[in-house]
């Protein structure tokens, strides 16, 4: 029998299976992932939010020969997304396919990039959830100027295709001219209709993770509908081209954002990008991981500081 997502599955839920005398059991997950959900106190105290995966794990971690493999190649993400999340969750030991590099090799932005917002205070709703309009109203700008560059650039690639067919041979600095009136262009034009085929092409290419509900809430009033937006708990197991971190909270306790398994989470679900928008000075002035993360962003030059009502988008030059 063998079960994936083992790692989120309640002791509980093998009970079943394993009364049909199976003969060999595989466990697929990920410790340093998120552990099943359990709301119950009294669950908690008992030690039923721990699954059999981590039980067994934590058991023969240290055997030399014991019965746990590691899966250290990686098909998802970017090798500038993976390298972080590799260095302080895995011991550097993910490696990534090399069909992944084909696959990125026409993605026109950076692959990962940090906008460090200090000016947006966050808030409370009555169930003690977090949002924060002003992160939100930054993200919306975002999106929406994501959105027409990726349309227009696609718009140009299909154009350069047909002209190839013409001609063999074509100008980098061409293209690169091109890029830069379609750079000028998004400042002129108002944003693509949200019902625009086109639009619609990319928003479901991209997903906006948040760690609580009430943000989830302000962002779906802010973002087009296409673009699917979910809480880092319900993101786990799922996958997206392009993936914009709202991190929401903007001094004292950080929350949510504490727990290092849900760090990694938000980290590794993005296959070509992943935008990280917060107050990421707070968040790493009260975590290690926050601030190592930072330092990796600020050393590759992949990091600033918003200090404009709007952000750009992050060009490759």
């Amino acid at each position: 029998m063998c079960v994936f997502l083992a790692s989120r599955s309640l002791e509980a839920d093998f009970l079943l299976p394993l009364r049909f005398k199976c003969n060999k059991l595989i466990l697929v997950g990920d410790p340093n992932q998120l552990p099943p959900c359990v709301l119950s106190d009294a669950g908690k105290m008992y030690g039923l939010s721990q699954s059999l995966y981590l039980r067994l794990y934590n058991a023969f971690e240290h055997y030399e020969n014991g019965p746990i493999s590691m899966l250290n190649t990686q098909y998802r993400m970017h090798p500038k997304i993976c390298r972080f999340p590799s260095e302080c969750f895995y011991s550097n030991r993910l490696r990534t396919d090399p069909s992944v590099h084909k696959r990125m090799r026409n993605y026109p932005l950076k692959p990962l990039y940090l906008y460090n917002i200090k000016n947006s205070p966050h808030g409370y709703d009555d169930a003690n959830s977090s949002y924060n309009y002003g992160e939100a109203k930054y993200i919306q700008d975002f999106c929406q100027k994501l959105i027409m560059y990726l349309v227009q650039r696609q718009s140009q690639d299909e154009s350069e295709s047909d002209d190839d067919d013409e001609s063999t041979t074509s100008s980098s600095s061409d293209s690169a001219h091109s890029d830069y009136e379609i750079r000028q262009e998004i400042r002129r034009s108002q944003p693509l209709d949200n019902d625009d085929p086109r639009s619609i092409e990319i928003q479901q290419r991209i997903a906006v993770i948040t760690p609580y509900k009430a943000q989830v809430r302000v962002l779906r009033s802010y973002l087009p509908s296409y673009i699917e937006i979910m809480t880092v708990d319900s993101s786990q197991g799922k996958e997206k081209d392009i993936v914009i971190l709202s991190c929401v909270r903007s001094g004292g306790n950080i929350g949510f954002l504490e727990d290092m398994n849900r760090l990694n989470v938000m980290l590794t679900r993005s296959k070509n990008a992943l935008y990280v928008f917060g107050n990421l000075t707070e968040l790493g002035s009260q975590n290690e991981s926050w601030q190592s993360f930072v330092t990796h962003a600020r050393t590759n030059i992949i990091f600033c500081d918003v200090d404009k009502p709007w952000c750009d988008l992050p060009y490759r030059t």
